[in-house]
């Protein structure tokens, strides 16, 4: 025992009986004394959560939270059951998802329940996808981990309704919110590929919004899909030209400047959208971007040498004569 008490099973039994008769925060306490006491065999397990089953729908979130913890803690070890209990925890973690902006660090505090719960059984939330779709009031630390889960729970038959939704969230007032709901895209992406095409059309329909770091985190997002899914270039390629004078973030810039390395010999005018970034090197911040623009120009040169020779040369003198970047 702990705390003087011994934790028989006729005191937990009684414990497990005269559990409503408790307030809800020592209903909280008494569920935790009791995660303690081991039952002698399955059939006293299943007596067990019966009596839990009920606390599980219990309008306090606390005790709902206790209840689902002990019901995991009992079944740890019944492994051919876990597919059942999962779906019966599944319910209760949803209604405390709903509760929306009313208690939002419960719902944040719930989200990361979900998330492990993930961990153990993928497609436990597949059709309940619309539960974490954000609310227009929800707090950003709760719409983040919304996201993250989003990402968990896509699946090739939930993946067009999931990216419609974060597409929706790129022009959020909220910059971060923004960049993380495309970078959430290209994740699904990556992921599923039946579903890359459909995530490359949003993702492409975002930069006619003209929106800086809109079409930044689309090119950054673009560039990794290129490495996956080659015929990616091909789309990014023809918008290089109107974002070069839009994207003003390093990462962005950065992405913009390793496609025209990449893929540069596809596109005519590649090499004259690389000499608009070396003539501006000299007032160029990013180390990053002084690098790739060094790269890709490298590139560039040995698949069209004519046009690229004299920039390269160039851009080599001023970073042996002037950066004062080690790395550059």
């Amino acid at each position: 025992g702990e705390g003087g008490v011994s934790l028989t099973k006729t005191l937990a039994h009684y414990l497990f009986a005269r559990l409503k008769d408790f307030g809800e925060w020592s209903q909280c306490l008494v569920l935790r004394v009791l995660s303690r006491y081991g039952p002698q065999d399955e059939e006293e397990i299943f007596d067990i959560l019966n009596v839990l089953d009920d606390r599980m729908k219990h309008v306090n979130s606390g005790v709902v939270f206790a209840a689902v913890r002990l019901f995991l803690h009992l079944t740890q070890n019944l492994i051919d059951l876990h597919d059942d209990i999962y779906e019966r925890i599944r319910a209760p973690l949803l209604t405390v998802v709903g509760l929306g902006n009313s208690s939002p660090e419960i719902v944040f505090s719930c989200l990361h329940h979900v998330q492990l719960l993930l961990v153990r059984q993928p497609r436990l939330m597949d059709a309940d996808f619309r539960s974490f779709f954000c609310r227009y009031n929800d707090p950003f630390y709760v719409k983040s981990r919304k996201l993250d889960l989003l990402v968990t729970i896509s699946s090739p038959g939930n993946v067009v309704d999931i990216v419609e939704e974060l597409s929706a969230y790129a022009t959020d007032v909220n910059i971060e919110m923004a960049r993380q709901s495309i970078r959430a895209v290209g994740k699904i992406a990556m992921l599923h590929s039946s579903g890359a095409d459909h995530c490359r059309m949003k993702l492409l329909a975002l930069l006619s919004l003209e929106i800086d770091y809109v079409s930044s985190e689309v090119l950054v997002v673009m560039k990794d899909l290129a490495r996956k899914y080659g015929d990616a270039a091909d789309d990014i390629l023809q918008h290089l030209p109107s974002c070069a004078s839009l994207v003003v973030d390093p990462d962005g810039k950065a992405a913009l400047i390793w496609t025209l390395g990449e893929y540069g010999e596809r596109l005519p005018h590649a090499p004259y959208l690389l000499e608009d970034f070396i003539g501006d090197v000299a007032n160029e911040d990013s180390a990053l971007v002084r690098l790739q623009l060094l790269s890709a120009t490298m590139k560039l040169f040995f698949k069209r040498p004519p046009e690229c020779q004299n920039m390269l040369g160039r851009l080599l003198q001023y970073c042996i004569d002037e950066d004062v970047d080690m790395d550059v």
